[in-house]
């Protein structure tokens, strides 16, 4: 037996064959998307995709129905080196339908094969924080609309939270 740069391989007619350690894996999730993420124009959204394998996995996300690749969109949605799909926040009047109400799926791939990841719906709404005592925050569905009314509450000794005082479906 010998070692070399951290691998233990065993000799055998001069030749070293690999250890379970050293073989190939196809992709695995280390961290898998939820199905739903909602959101408003006034919070950042990060989708987390995360997987291993051997050789490393390249991911990237794809959007459905047409399965293309989810590029860039400056200022509304890119992917960060670690896999993440990041919708930053955005004035209300750069919500896009097609970028901000959409399905897609994380893949990831290597040279032993691919996963692909659940759907992940992705929601943005319309917040208006112009409120004096709290924010309300629009979710537009496809069948109806999901209001929210959350506002300051001061707890004793002055420490403040936001609670959510109301939901309502239309």
């Amino acid at each position: 037996m010998f070692a070399y740069g951290g691998c233990i391989g065993i000799v055998f007619s001069g030749v070293a064959r690999p250890t379970r350690s050293s073989e190939q894996q196809g992709p695995r999730f280390e961290r898998e998307p939820p199905g739903l993420v909602e959101f408003t124009n006034s919070k950042e959204a990060s989708v987390p995709c995360q997987a291993s394998g051997r050789p490393a996995p390249a991911v990237r996300w794809i959007k459905l129905p047409d399965a293309v690749t989810a590029a860039e969109v400056p200022g509304l949605r890119y992917v960060r080196p670690d896999g993440t799909l990041v919708f930053p926040k955005f004035a209300p009047k750069d919500l896009r339908q097609d970028v901000h109400s959409a399905l897609y799926r994380c893949v990831a791939t290597n040279s032993v094969g691919a996963v692909a990841s659940r759907d992940v719906r992705v929601r943005a709404g319309r917040s208006w924080n112009g409120l004096q005592y709290g924010t309300l925050d629009a979710y537009p569905r496809e069948q109806g609309i999901r209001i929210d009314l959350a506002g300051g509450v001061v707890y004793p000794g002055g420490r403040r939270s936001w609670k959510l005082f109301h939901s309502v479906w239309w």
